[in-house]
């Protein structure tokens, strides 16, 4: 299903919504040495709006389809180019038990709820405490 919508999910207003993704940043409480995992990142659109404010993103989602439509967007963006802030995005396939990280960030993946927010929540954390954002856009603004 969501290999056939991914070049839907580069142009979504829902998903690109920068009030969203403003609140979300805030709401994240990230630091410039925080390596952020941003599950189900479908095209990186959350991984995109944290990417100038931390030292990485790992921008991780089950579809590889998704994934490469965020790697054309990030190239199309000039992320590749930009200042080192802005490169900071890897997209991969993952488990996210398997990967270290300060801050993790679940934006759209509330179809998941329950299963996605918890295996994000026990992540290995980096250095430190982790926090945890499971966050659907209907919502996140009114927190």
């Amino acid at each position: 299903m969501f290999a056939q919508r991914a070049a839907f999910y580069t142009t979504s207003a829902m998903h690109q919504d920068k009030a969203v993704l403003d609140r979300l940043v805030e709401l994240a409480h990230v630091q410039p040495a925080d390596r952020v995992l941003d599950v189900a990142t479908g095209t990186g659109h959350t991984a995109f709006a944290l990417a100038s404010q931390v030292r990485e993103v790992i921008a991780i989602d089950v579809t590889p389809e998704m994934l490469a439509e965020g790697e054309k967007l990030k190239a199309g963006r000039g992320l590749r180019s930009a200042p080192a802030g802005m490169r900071n995005v890897e997209f991969r396939i993952a488990d996210a038990h398997d990967l270290p990280f300060d801050v993790a960030t679940c934006r759209r993946a509330d179809v998941f709820a329950g299963r996605g927010a918890s295996r994000a929540a026990p992540g290995a954390p980096a250095a430190g405490s982790s926090s945890t954002i499971a966050a659907c856009p209907k919502t996140i603004l009114s927190m």
